[in-house]
């Protein structure tokens, strides 16, 4: 029988008027969340929470309620999606907007030395395995990026959410949690039996640049807080322009 330690890290963004807006849990099965960041207007000085971040806490707390004690957590992937978009949802109703509050994840949970693992949206989980890094997510908004999301599009916010958000049969369709049930269209789960050695980390994309390029022997060894402190030189050009918010959770194997 395999043996696990788990480590969390979360790190707040470097903009003075948004809160942190990843959520994380870590107790009997994994999430992380992310939450959509908002429009610029929706943010002040000073702010505590945002709607972005209530959505993250809502979908991280959805998903591990139906993950957390399911005997085959891949099968109980869907229910689990289904309980964050109808919290969301219901959010939404309450606190209606220009545009929904939403979130990402991705979430793990271990049975019997395999892993099965879900996501939707661009959040990331990594395997570190024998010196290879294995990508099991992929980023769902990658091709959005490639062509420059709305100002390379030529599209407004509102044409994005209203033709490409939670839209599959729209090329560069991606989904969100944020009460839309098409965003299950989105959900993606499966298995891997885990080894010694392994070290799985899941974390919301403000440290994918840092996940992709950094050397591997590095995301294999330092602890969680290390692994952000040295994300911090993939925030600025040409990786990016700012630091995001930023939780990651690391599973070591033995």
């Amino acid at each position: 029988m395999l043996t696990y330690a788990v480590q969390t890290a979360v790190r707040r963004n470097n903009r003075p008027n948004k809160p942190c807006e990843d959520y994380l849990v870590a107790e009997n099965c994994f999430v992380v969340a992310d939450g959509v960041t908002m429009s610029a207007g929706a943010y002040r000085e000073g702010m505590e929470t945002s709607d972005a971040a209530q959505a993250a806490r809502l979908t991280a707390e959805a998903v591990a309620a139906a993950l957390e004690t399911a005997a085959d957590p891949t099968a109980a992937a869907r229910e689990a999606a289904e309980r964050a978009v109808e919290a969301t949802r219901a959010y939404n109703a309450a606190h209606p907007g220009d545009f929904p509050a939403a979130a990402v994840y991705v979430a793990a949970a271990i049975r019997g030395d395999v892993m099965h693992f879900s996501y939707i949206g661009d959040s990331l989980i990594a395997l570190i395995r024998n010196g290879a890094r294995i990508r099991l997510s992929e980023q769902q908004t990658s091709h959005l990026r490639v062509f420059g999301s709305t100002s390379g599009l030529g599209i407004t916010k509102r044409q994005m959410y209203d033709a490409i958000t939670n839209n599959a049969a729209h090329p560069l369709g991606y989904g969100v949690i944020d009460g839309d049930p098409r965003a299950l269209d989105f959900l993606r789960a499966a298995t891997i039996a885990l080894e010694p050695g392994d070290r799985v980390i899941l974390s919301s994309d403000g440290i994918d640049k840092y996940l992709a390029f950094a050397p591997v022997g590095e995301l294999a060894a330092l602890g969680a807080g290390e692994l952000l402190d040295r994300s911090e030189a993939y925030d600025k050009p040409p990786y990016n322009s700012y630091a995001d918010d930023k939780a990651v959770i690391i599973i070591d194997v033995t």
